[in-house]
């Protein structure tokens, strides 16, 4: 029992506790706010989806009036024609409007007007109805609401008008009515009918809702005794869309009423809670000791092989640092020997005499520019006087070429992150200009200290074209046939980009000729005794020989294989004379792609087995392209490469394809379901076979096997 009591053991389990406490915790509050939020936005929705429902409702009853507006007009028309002048003509015009307001919930009065004899025929449930001089008066017990027809005639649309004088209000819809017409027809219409329908949408969240007046007054409400409907500005009322001439529905929200019932459901839920908790508290026992004892019995071999500290994770730690160090990866031993290499060569172009700041020069200040700093530079024409006040104090300036009457400057230089590289540099070169008078040539800026001999080639490229008007020339600013040395020393990223693409491919033709190109255009290089050509030549050379080297330990090639050759042509291109070493560089570079080719060799399948393969596991669900390459040591992003360069397609397009074209083998037999197809053919549920299916051919399977069979 005294390995439960070691303090290790419980600051397993106490991180595991703390873990565990926090994840649950955060899976309550994400899980109630998620709650909150989903539903929320489903009421509102709903609401919104029962404003529109009950619009639509309440819009087409209106409009249903129309057909009575045309059926009244029609028939009080040929009764007024055919009972002219005669005395019982008034009672069978009102007895013809009785028939349309009985039985019609939503109508309480329908009046006619004949504007030629200014008479009013109507039939009410509730009001009295009197006319005179054009004013229509809603007489009622308690209080009169008058309108005038007249106001409403000139409209091409039908128009619904509120009334409202002190507690009495009245809705009026007056249909389509023009000024020309010898008639006009106006029902006034049942407030209860109205209020049913905005009492539809009082639910347990909407707490009112009202009918609202194209004024934005609230016309007409239900629900919540005695609450008076808000602003309709207020952030918890839904309006719907407006109706007949600017009516809208709205209703008032209350979201309180909703949390507080999620707030009820997770309460109820909390015992459920705390028997997760109580379950993980014993799952973070069982796990800290299946966790920790391992570890111990690890910890217990160390400490007899010389780890004796008595701290089981440091002695832990420390084994497995020494293991990292022992197992370092190639590639990253590779890509540290090259940068390291083309410091050194570096170095030997910024040589301590030529430092002319204050600050320590060495190369890892052009390798890896602190943030807001570039290279450039910069070549003057002429006396310059105390070169060490030509630049600022931050400034990293040394000297990389000296001649008579001509310096050229290479500076590590920060900039303004809000103005751009030439203008800072433009900014430096005016000011040693106005204070000294001499030429200045500035070349473009880079972050890539392979870049420093061609900026020093365009610094001069850019001195040749100053005058005694314009003292100082951005390389940028030179017209092309100016730019006559830009390309001796311009980096071939893109060709070194090219090669490594090459040999990712197995392209190993490619790679030669790509290699030949560089050692080629490395040849025309001028000849000097400067350290300029040099530093570029045997940069290149040196990149050119990492990437081989990464791409072949990618493939798990073993270095001892090819060892010999990589330091043979390492030593070539760092330390022997180009002029004298190009072709035996060239002679080991072709050996190591040899090696390369020769090792790999056999390690793809061709089409033909790739087609076996696939055929061969069709019906097989879990069929991927690991299925395929599980005895090949290389990565899957390589073998994903490979296939797509043996085939032309990507892994699931070549495996659908293919699927595809048994499936419809089958389709045309007849001999087999939709449903036993798609087992066949790796599909284990037959809904998604059928609509891939239907994607590639435009055919459903049973679409298919039926035009088969025409």
């Amino acid at each position: 029992m005294k390995k439960w009591f070691q303090a290790t053991f419980f600051r397993y389990f106490l991180s595991y506790f703390i873990v565990f406490c926090l994840s649950v915790g955060s899976m309550f509050f994400l899980f109630r706010s998620h709650l909150i939020h989903t539903l929320t936005n489903q009421y509102e929705r709903q609401i919104e989806i029962d404003l529109t429902n009950a619009v639509t409702r309440l819009g087409q009853e209106i409009n249903s009036l129309y057909a009575i507006h045309t059926q009244v007009t029609g028939n009080v028309d040929v009764m007024m024609a055919k009972y002219k002048d005669e005395p019982y003509q008034a009672p069978l015009i009102r007895n013809e409007l009785k028939k349309y307001v009985v039985g019609k919930q939503l109508i309480q009065s329908i009046g006619y007007i004949d504007k030629n004899h200014q008479e009013l025929y109507c039939h009410s449930s509730r009001d009295y109805l009197s006319y005179k001089d054009g004013t229509v008066t809603l007489l009622t017990p308690e209080k009169n609401v008058s309108f005038r027809p007249e106001d409403y005639s000139a409209y091409s649309l039908s128009q619904l008008i509120y009334l409202k004088q002190d507690d009495l209000n009245r809705f009026i819809y007056i249909p389509v009515s023009h000024s020309f017409y010898n008639y006009l027809v106006f029902f006034v219409l049942e407030n209860v009918e109205i209020e049913a329908v905005l009492q539809s949408l009082v639910s347990g969240n909407v707490v009112t809702t009202a009918l609202i007046a194209p004024d934005g007054s609230v016309a007409l409400s239900a629900g919540g005794e005695k609450l008076v409907f808000p602003s309709i500005t207020d952030k918890d009322v839904f309006l719907s869309d407006t109706f007949l001439n600017g009516y809208r529905l709205a209703s008032f929200y209350n979201p309180d009423v909703l949390s507080g019932r999620i707030n009820e459901a997770l309460v109820s839920g909390m015992p459920m809670f705390v028997l997760i908790a109580i379950a993980g508290f014993v799952l973070v026992t069982v796990f800290t000791y299946t966790a920790y004892h391992p570890i111990q019995r690890l910890a217990s071999k160390f400490k007899s092989s010389g780890h004796n500290d008595p701290n089981l994770l440091s002695r832990l730690n420390t084994a497995i640092e020494n293991q990292i160090i022992q197992n370092d990866n190639l590639q990253s031993r590779i890509e540290h020997y090259r940068t390291i290499m083309q410091k050194m060569l570096l170095d030997s172009m910024l040589l301590p005499e030529n430092e002319i700041a204050s600050s320590e020069i060495d190369a890892d200040a052009y390798f890896m520019p602190p943030e807001h700093h570039f290279i450039a530079a910069i070549a003057i024409f002429g006396d310059a006087g105390n070169e060490k006040a030509l630049f600022d104090a931050d400034d990293h300036a040394l000297i990389i070429k000296r001649e008579e009457n001509k310096t050229v400057y290479l500076i590590n230089r920060r900039f303004d992150a809000h103005a751009s590289h030439e203008e800072a540099l433009k900014n430096l070169a005016n000011a040693i200009s106005q204070k000294t008078g001499v030429k200045i040539g500035i070349s473009d800026t880079s972050s890539s200290a392979m870049d420093i001999p061609s900026l020093a080639q365009q610094a001069q490229s850019a001195l040749l074209c100053t005058d005694d008007e314009q003292k100082v020339v951005l390389y940028q600013q030179l017209s092309a046939e100016n730019r006559v040395e830009e390309t001796d020393y311009q980096y071939p990223y893109e060709m070194l980009r090219t090669f490594s693409d090459h040999l990712k491919n197995r392209s190993f033709e490619e790679a030669k000729q790509t290699v030949s190109t560089l050692i080629s255009m490395l040849s025309s290089v001028r000849e000097q005794s400067e350290a300029m050509p040099d530093f570029f030549i045997r940069s290149v050379l040196i990149d050119l020989l990492s990437d081989l080297a990464i791409q072949m330990d990618i493939m798990k090639i073993k270095f001892k294989d090819y060892s010999d050759l990589y330091f043979k042509a390492l030593y070539q291109a760092r330390s022997c004379a180009f002029s004298d070493s190009q072709k035996e560089i060239e002679h080991l570079l072709f050996e190591m792609l040899e090696v390369f080719q020769y090792q790999t060799t056999g390690i793809f399948p061709s089409g033909g087995m790739i087609s076996k393969i696939v055929n061969e596991n069709i019906s097989n669900p879990d069929f991927s392209i690991s299925s395929i390459y599980a005895s090949f040591d290389i990565s899957l992003a390589y073998m994903s490469n490979l296939f797509k360069k043996e085939t032309g397609e990507n892994f699931s397009d070549y495996l659908w394809k293919t699927r595809c074209k048994k499936a419809c083998e089958l389709l045309s037999e007849k001999k087999l379901s939709v449903d036993e197809i798609s087992l066949a053919v790796g599909y284990i549920h037959s809904s998604s076979f059928r609509r891939k299916f239907k994607q590639e051919t435009g055919l459903s399977p049973t679409e298919y096997a039926e035009r088969s069979e025409k």
